[in-house]
């Protein structure tokens, strides 16, 4: 039996630059900064004292009030971004098999908020002190377990955790799921809160991060050549994947199709990038391979793009590599330019930014490009959005820990 095709059928976002798909498509195509000042806790004696927040965020008003109580802030975000996908969709579980419709989320530090604030009440006062189920906040497997149980759905309900690629590994499980025919419906995405007093050490203690306090509108510069570090950032994103059989016949949106996916592992280093950028072009070959494309088919490629010095030379390198003379043809876009990085939930917000250039044939901007970066030849859609014309996107997404992940994504064009 040949795989059945997938398709994508709602977008829900919970993002810096905006809640919902068209605030956060609007503030991508405007190239709208989302970096300023921490203001969840004191940063004054840290390194780094900027990050990407999402301002005045609001959970979902159908999330019951009992749950919110118990979950940590990154999975409030991220069962927000379900039920906005859901409701995108037009999916009513009370008409599908909810024994065929799956959750998976990527995460990759998870709760680390609700397991500070726990520690803190511990240290303070005493253990007995620690809220009541506590598991119910901080386990991993209830980000996907909340979602399940509030829309009802009896499919696999499962995490992924790959470090900065979960949600792209989130939604290749989800997609052998629907295409093998176990299940009919997905939802698959990402979520991360990583704006606390540990993480932000730890990735000051690396090194990792742009010191460019006074400057934080021009601190997460994707190819740019004075780039010093990446922005820590906190959202959450969800698409539904629905067997193109399945969506048809139920009438639903259909943004674009998932054509193809590639994960590899360059078992080199736990979080330098392999200098020679190979296994990172294997995952971007092996998700064309999957999909069935050329590099000349590919028109627009999302990229990691963290603003770290040596992310994008390697990038370059492996793009290269992967697509040979087309590589210079292709459109580039980094997205943390404009977000920061989400960590856990950076590559399924790639992939939603990829699904609707392909809706709207418009290729977001790398903001903050101003000093060429002669390892970084390509072009990068340098600060001003680009209209264009193609039929395929890739998203590229790297993950501590040494792991590599791509997705292929076209325009669904009606035929069956």
């Amino acid at each position: 039996m040949n795989p059945r095709r997938v398709v994508i059928t709602g977008l829900g976002v919970v993002a810096p630059n905006g809640v919902g798909k068209d605030a956060f498509w609007k503030a991508l195509v405007e190239g709208t900064n989302a970096v300023g000042p921490i203001t969840r806790f004191d940063v004054s004696s840290f390194s780094t004292r900027i990050g990407a927040e999402v301002k005045n965020f609001q959970p979902h008003p159908r999330i019951p009030h009992e749950h919110l109580q118990q979950m940590d802030r990154a999975y409030q975000m991220g069962v927000t971004a379900a039920l906005l996908a859901t409701d995108d969709a037009l999916l009513d579980p009370a008409r599908m098999d909810v024994s065929r419709c799956g959750v998976y989320m990527g995460l990759a530090v998870a709760a680390v908020d609700a397991y500070e604030k726990d520690f803190r009440t511990a240290r303070q006062a005493d253990w007995s002190h620690v809220q009541k189920n506590w598991y119910q906040g901080w386990f991993p497997s209830a980000c996907s377990g909340y979602i399940s149980l509030l829309l009802g759905l009896r499919g696999a309900s499962q995490v992924v955790s790959t470090g900065c690629s979960s949600s792209v590994d989130a939604l290749g499980m989800a997609l052998a799921s629907i295409r093998e025919g176990w299940e009919d419906i997905a939802l698959a995405g990402g979520t991360e809160a990583p704006l606390t007093p540990l993480c932000l050490n730890s990735f000051c203690a690396m090194r990792a991060l742009s010191t460019r306090n006074d400057a934080p509108d021009q601190a997460s510069r994707p190819f740019d050549k004075e780039r010093d570090g990446f922005i820590l950032a906190e959202g959450g994103a969800v698409v539904v994947l629905e067997a193109l059989d399945y969506a048809l016949e139920r009438g639903a949106p259909i943004y674009a199709e998932v054509d193809g996916y590639g994960t590899t592992s360059n078992a080199y280093h736990m979080t330098a990038p392999e200098p020679s950028g190979e296994q990172t072009a294997r995952a971007l070959q092996l998700a064309m391979d999957d999909a069935r494309k050329r590099p000349d088919d590919i028109g627009v490629f999302f990229a990691h793009g963290s603003s770290t010095p040596l992310n994008e030379t390697v990038e370059t390198l492996a793009v290269k590599k992967a697509f040979g003379p087309q590589a210079s043809k292709l459109l580039l876009s980094g997205i943390k330019s404009m977000i920061g990085h989400t960590l856990g939930s950076a590559g399924i917000l790639q992939i939603i930014s990829g699904t609707l250039a392909l809706t709207h044939q418009c290729v977001p901007p790398t903001i903050n490009y101003k000093v060429p970066d002669p390892t970084c030849d390509l072009d990068c859609v340098p600060n001003v959005k680009r209209s264009a014309s193609f039929s395929s996107v890739m998203t590229n997404t790297a993950g501590f820990s040494g792991k590599n992940s791509a997705t292929v994504l076209s325009l669904y064009e009606g035929r069956t």
